[in-house]
């Protein structure tokens, strides 16, 4: 086990109070301690569609209060601090034209928006996650012409 018992129950009572605020601090420091598994098929990918589909599941029934079970818990902070992760990478290596998320947006609907997508495409569930999160907000929030 990676964490002792109370840091794991400290952290666990961060993300059960922080969970659908933004609160990518407690989220990322989950992220920093949870370990993940690689698929066998594929070094490379870190995650694919199918762990990406698993994390949304896990994030839905924390966010209509249908769980509150541990792995959940973790699995919903995991889905949130790797779609964050992926629209912060993108906004800082200028990778963004090819979506424009109005600045009012919360990690809440960005991450319901890739639930939404991903559920929506079981035919990509084999293509690498970070994919599928990108398709995902360029589809809900493509932008103008000029904006590219």
């Amino acid at each position: 086990m990676l964490l002792r018992a109370g840091t794991r129950s400290a952290l666990l009572g961060n993300v059960r109070y922080a969970f659908g605020r933004p609160a990518i601090a407690a989220i990322a420091a989950i992220l920093l301690v949870l370990p993940t598994a690689v698929r066998a098929d594929s070094a490379r990918i870190f995650a694919d569609g199918n762990a990406l589909k698993e994390w949304g599941d896990a994030a839905d029934r924390v966010q209509k209060g249908r769980t509150s079970s541990e792995e959940d818990l973790l699995l919903a902070a995991q889905f949130m601090g790797y779609v964050m992760a992926l629209y912060d990478d993108r906004l800082w290596n200028g990778m963004s034209r090819s979506f424009c998320v109005p600045d009012n947006a919360t990690p809440g609907q960005l991450a319901a928006v890739v639930s939404k997508y991903v559920e929506a495409h079981p035919e990509y569930w084999t293509k690498n996650a970070s994919l599928l999160v990108g398709w995902a907000l360029k589809g809900a929030w493509p932008c103008p012409m000029d904006k590219r």
